[in-house]
Formats: C-alpha cells, structure tokens, sequence
C-alpha cells in the first residue's frame, strides 16, 4: 500500500512539473499560428461577388415576435 501511495504521489509532481512547460508551448504555437495569420495578405476580392449572408432564424423570429406598442383606449372615458 506505501509504494502505491508513493508511485501515486511520484507521478502527481510529475505532472505538476510538466504542466507548465507543456502550457507555455501550447501558448507560444497559438502566437506563432495568430502571427502568420496576420502577415497573410487578405483576399478581399474573393467575397466581393458573394451575395450579402441572410439573418439567423433566431433573429428573424425575433423580429417576427415584435408588436406595435397599443393606442391608448380614447374611448373609454366618453
């Protein structure tokens, strides 16, 4: 049971001790990725002759939903 405990505490500092380099890494490719996806020239060109994208439905069936505010009742007080 004591070598368990200490095989299972061995591999915990371990993984404590490589989780931040292996971080950091993961952290420098999405950099270095975001970096030369900004150098890449844009193709402005290549949406130019697409049509204009259509509205979600959740927004159409927002739009759908909406009411004129109501008239005031003139005739209720006659």
């Amino acid at each position: 049971m004591n070598s368990a405990f200490h095989t299972l505490i061995g591999i915990a500092l371990l993984t404590l001790l490589l989780l931040a380099p292996v971080a950091g890494a993961l952290r420098e490719r999405r950099i270095d990725r975001q970096l030369r996806a900004a150098e890449r020239p844009l193709d402005h060109g290549r949406t130019a002759g697409r049509a204009r994208p259509r509205a979600s439905r959740r927004e159409n069936r927002a739009a759908a939903h909406v009411r004129a505010p109501a008239a005031p009742n003139c005739t209720a007080g006659a």
